[in-house]
């Protein structure tokens, strides 16, 4: 193991706060070599602190370190290393050799990601698991298990998935909690709501959804949203307020055709408490509680 590594640009770079990799370890499957398979028994890393910026033109530096120089660099060594990857080339150039991991995990890490406006988007990594994603048994799921969150807003999701399979299969069940207005506007700028109150938490489980090799996905869902003291309101829209509720939709079918467009199909059941809504042509809708049952469902 390694650690802890930090770096910073140079020169009009240097006051720049310094990226950092808090602990790395590897442990290598060396009789995995024979059978022509690259295989990382485990990986541990902890503690990566990564500040990513845009300028006015587009341009990413990172903890002041311009994109343009790591590429420029990384080219460099490219044209260094050409004959030697030529010859290395020629020796390798029988079947491909297999890659997997048995084991990844990733502890106490962070992303701030500030956009050429000043918007920001903190990703905090609590804990990441990778495990059992091997080109040999590509067919088979490996396990993935997420804690963390964006710019407040918690994240946490586990399940099974088949991502170096030519179809992906995807089983997972992905919770998002404590989304609010303010946590958006950290990365967007504002909205233009005032208030802007409340809280909305989301659940969400894919059952056998499958990507394609053409981009299309079809995936069944079950989703459940539930809203906690709506007090919000923009001039262009009207004003909403909620005590709290809940909309479920227990049999989402979901559909995307690879170009754009997007379908969802099922049912909908909605209990909502102290609902009062005024649109902004004036029509208003108030009730101490409603519930709604929407049957066949459908957009796209």
């Amino acid at each position: 193991a390694v650690g802890p590594v930090a770096f910073r640009g140079t020169g009009p770079q240097a006051d720049a706060e310094a990226a950092q990799i808090g602990r790395l370890g590897l442990k290598v499957d060396y009789t995995a070599l024979f059978r022509k398979r690259a295989s990382l028994a485990a990986v541990v890393v902890e503690g990566i602190r990564l500040d990513v910026h845009q300028a006015a033109d587009g341009e990413l530096t990172f903890n002041g370190i311009p994109l343009r120089q790591i590429l420029a660099e990384q080219v460099a060594a490219d044209a260094k290393d050409e004959l030697e990857e030529a010859a290395a080339e020629v020796e390798q150039a029988e079947a491909a050799w297999g890659v997997g991991i048995d084991d990844l995990e990733l502890r106490d890490s962070r992303l701030v990601f500030t956009d050429h406006k000043g918007g920001r988007a903190t990703i905090d990594v609590a804990q990441l698991d990778l495990e059992g994603f091997r080109t040999w048994t590509a067919d088979d799921p490996g396990s993935f298990r997420l804690q963390g969150s964006l710019n407040g807003i918690g994240i946490a999701a586990e399940g099974t998935a088949t991502p170096l399979s030519s179809n992906i299969r995807i089983d997972s069940r992905v919770d998002v909690s404590g989304i609010t207005i303010s946590r958006i506007e950290a990365y967007t700028g504002p909205l233009g709501f005032w208030p802007s109150d409340g809280t909305v938490d989301l659940s969400l489980t894919s059952k056998g959804a499958a990507v394609f090799p053409d981009a299309r996905v079809d995936a069944e869902l079950e989703a459940r949203i539930a809203v906690r003291g709506l007090d919000a309101a923009r001039a262009d829209l009207g004003a909403f307020k909620l005590t709290g509720g809940t909309i479920a939709l227990p049999a989402l079918a979901f559909t995307y055709d690879g170009a754009g467009a997007i379908g969802l199909a099922g049912t909908a059941d909605a209990a909502l408490e102290g609902v009062d809504v005024r649109v902004a042509q004036g029509t208003r809708v108030g009730a101490a509680a409603l519930r709604a049952d929407l049957q066949d469902l459908s957009v796209g």
